[in-house]
């Protein structure tokens, strides 16, 4: 199985988006393109979403599924609908909210997980991680922020890599 780890803020929005939505009265900062890109990642990869943003704070875990909690969840998990996507799960809380930590406890009791990568504007310190992770956010260019095309076209390659692989032998 193939899973992105997925982040919302800085992933799937920017601050161009935040105040677009803000202006709009809109009630959920996602940009459309950048979710469209998504799209793109999940059907050609064939991955799975596991939600390891804060906003799985807006959602719970019944009987193996993902409940949306509170309204930005509900708002979240339509939109991602509209899209043909859907979580397949959210990672633990760690205390600290360490997501290094959060994501590594995951993989850990998740053996099936075959490769993965991590979507998130944030750094990742543990080297197992940073070779799997696209960052898509870089201080002072408002233009590389948030999910890009180049972001696309790395994690289609990152995840298919051993589909090609093999396909080679």
């Amino acid at each position: 199985m193939k899973v992105i780890f997925l982040d919302i803020d800085g992933v799937l929005n920017d601050s161009n988006t935040i105040k677009r939505v803000k202006e709009s009265g809109k009630r959920i900062k996602i940009n459309e393109e950048m979710l469209k890109r998504l799209v793109k990642i999940v059907k050609e990869t064939n991955a799975k979403i596991v939600l390891s943003s804060t906003w799985r704070g807006f959602f719970d875990k019944q009987n193996n599924k993902i409940i949306p909690i509170y309204e930005e969840g509900y708002l979240l998990e339509n939109l991602f609908q509209k899209h043909d996507l859907h979580f397949f799960d959210i990672t633990p809380f760690d205390e600290n909210r360490n997501r290094t930590k959060e994501i590594n406890i995951y993989l850990n009791n998740h053996p099936e997980i075959e490769d993965f990568i991590i979507i998130d504007d944030e750094t990742f310190e543990d080297p197992n991680l940073t070779c799997k992770h696209i960052k898509t956010f870089y201080f002072g260019d408002e233009d590389k922020t948030g999910l890009c095309d180049y972001h696309v076209s790395l994690a289609i390659t990152m995840l298919n890599q051993d589909k090609k692989l093999k396909t080679s032998l």
